[in-house]
């Protein structure tokens, strides 16, 4: 008998074309501002296969934000990382526009990028990306506002392109009025990246609005986490059709804007076909309908007509049992599904407190007696592949026994343990670590 996750899941872990980041040599390194007062004069000057580094301090003005790449196989970096260097568009203009065709071998890395905004129709406050395929390593993207799509970034261009590659980037408390409140992306790949308290929609108008953290299609996600995101529907994302997302956690999303008469799918809304979901981790995610009080559309998921495959996954959500909801039917296969009683429906689920553990990194590692916990998990090999062979990113990739479910941070070997693995490496690890925000009473869509 095929073994379910190769039967429904196994399209999860091989995601198709790996495209590569050319290489190109340094001709010329420009500093700002020793060589320019400004990025966009290095910016200007270098060509492809230069480096432009931008040195420690905060970057405004007319010629520091709403910077233009211009087709260039160029790195713009800063010299040491997003805690020091920082380019604040102070509310007047995005931060780069990368719109001339560029490649994954266009590098921004290491900004803080915030209080970018993008009014009216125009998409994309921090970075805005329009049929073009750079790579966006180590920054972190916050306070920004869209008052259309993607209030961090935007990036949409057909599968002709190679995808965009965003790596180790945090986006942090972004708006998006029309969606993808962190991100919006089609044809991108997304790696090692945390969002965190960023909304989609308008407190004021309950306007429909997909994808608190992001909204996605056509994209490959891995290794990520989604926290405290909100939006009218999919409070941590948003997927619209052929998304693959391997490896994350979602924790404390909510569908949940002021005004809405249906707030549906708290941690994710599944709105088009061919979406798979493996190894995450669902907890305290939540979506709210008044009126009447506690009628509710799926904390979990909304398949809003479409169907989705679902593996190795734990849906833990506090206020389960509602975990799905909408016309769209969940596949469900070697899961952990919270239920009032029984096991939700699929091959080798199971309904068994997960026994969550904190550790190094926080929450949601597994029990486990070798670790030193009293006990172990029921989901610690868990029927699955063995962990050597399942690789978030394709075959000859980093695979889940270089990841942990462990607090001693020993790797997974056997088979695989189901639910989010800790352990990202090292070159997509953000320099930046965020608390999650709580109180949303703070917040105040500008």
């Amino acid at each position: 008998m095929t073994h379910p996750l190769r039967k429904a899941a196994w399209r999860f872990l091989i995601l198709g074309p790996i495209w590569g980041v050319v290489a190109a040599g340094a001709q010329t390194v420009f500093h700002v501002p020793g060589d320019y007062s400004n990025i966009q004069s290095a910016i200007n000057a270098a060509s492809s296969g230069d480096t432009v580094i931008v040195g420690d301090g905060t970057f405004t003005g007319t010629n520091n934000r709403d910077l233009r790449i211009w087709g260039k196989a160029i790195t713009v970096r800063s010299a040491h990382g997003p805690s020091a260097t920082t380019i604040d568009c102070s509310l007047l203009g995005r931060g780069f526009l990368v719109i001339d065709g560029e490649g994954q071998d266009t590098v921004i890395e290491g900004f803080t990028i915030q209080n970018c905004r993008a009014t009216g129709a125009n998409n994309g406050a921090g970075i805005y990306v329009n049929y073009a395929s750079p790579t966006i390593r180590n920054c972190l993207v916050r306070f920004c506002l869209s008052e259309s799509k993607g209030g961090g970034l935007y990036t949409y261009s057909t599968n002709s392109y190679a995808p965009v590659r965003i790596e180790g980037s945090t986006f942090f408390y972004n708006t998006a009025w029309a969606g993808g409140g962190g991100v919006w992306a089609r044809n991108a790949v997304i790696v090692g990246s945390t969002f965190s308290t960023n909304q989609a929609g308008q407190d004021s108008t309950g306007v429909p609005a997909n994808g608190g953290g992001a909204y996605v299609a056509s994209s490959q996600l891995h290794d990520n986490l989604f926290i405290g995101n909100r939006a009218r529907r999919g409070g941590g994302i948003a997927m619209d059709g052929a998304v693959t997302l391997v490896n994350a956690l979602f924790q404390d999303n909510s569908a949940d804007v002021f005004g809405a008469t249906t707030n549906q799918g708290g941690a994710a809304m599944i709105d088009g076909p061919d979406c798979s979901v493996a190894f995450a981790t669902f907890s305290g995610n939540w979506a709210s309908s008044p009126p009447p009080p506690g009628d509710t559309y799926g904390h979990t998921f909304f398949l809003n007509g479409w169907n989705a495959d679902i593996a190795a996954s734990i849906l833990w959500d506090a206020n389960s049992p509602e975990a799905f909801a909408g016309t769209g039917i969940p596949n469900v296969s070697l899961s952990d599904v919270k239920q009032a009683s029984g096991t939700y429906p699929g091959s080798l689920n199971m309904n068994s407190n997960p026994l969550f553990a904190s550790g190094p990194e926080g929450g949601f590692y597994l029990s486990q007696v070798a670790a030193g916990q009293a006990s172990t998990s029921g989901c610690v090999n868990w029927h699955t592949a063995a962990a050597s062979t399942v690789c978030p990113a394709g075959p000859g990739d980093l695979c889940l026994d270089r990841f942990t479910t462990r607090t001693d941070h020993v790797p997974d070997s056997g088979d695989a343990d189901i639910g989010f693995h800790r352990g990202k490496p090292l070159l997509f690890r953000s320099d930046f670590e965020i608390g999650r925000l709580s109180d949303w009473s703070v917040w105040s869509p500008m």
